[in-house]
């Protein structure tokens, strides 16, 4: 059964180690989803992709360890993602095209750790940061 008056999600502390999938059949119109502390280990482009319209996205208190290239290329109205307390070592341009990205929580990660909030231009700072800390070609 479809809920288009639904924008916000919440899946906490449930065993997930792969992002659920169909979510957004019931739910077509979400801006908010936050997937915290469920012990996910990947998340990757095509699990995000329906998701639009998205503008926060947390995946804070999981096991991911790797963020893909282009990983929010389908989400260009992110304003916040939150990645705080995970385990990820590798970032391949994961960032590109977020050019509304004010807040980005990237603390206690294993390459690197920062947090900036309410600045785009600080942000793109962060970003820039990570990918130098985070290539495993570096």
């Amino acid at each position: 059964q479809h809920n288009s008056k639904v924008e916000s999600l919440s899946i906490k502390k449930k065993i997930h180690t792969l992002m659920p999938h169909n979510v957004e059949s019931y739910f077509e119109n979400l801006i908010c989803l936050d997937i915290y502390e469920v012990g996910l280990k990947e998340i990757h482009q095509e699990d995000l992709e329906p998701y639009s319209d998205l503008k926060y996205l947390s995946l804070a208190n999981n096991e991911l360890k790797n963020l893909d290239r282009y990983l929010f290329e389908k989400n260009p109205e992110l304003e916040v993602i939150m990645l705080f307390n995970n385990e990820i070592v590798f970032v391949n341009a994961a960032f590109q095209g977020l050019d509304n990205l004010r807040d980005l929580n990237f603390e206690n990660n294993v390459c690197h750790s920062g947090a900036v909030k309410n600045s785009v231009s600080r942000v793109t700072d962060l970003i820039e940061e990570i990918y130098v800390d985070c290539n495993l070609q570096s």
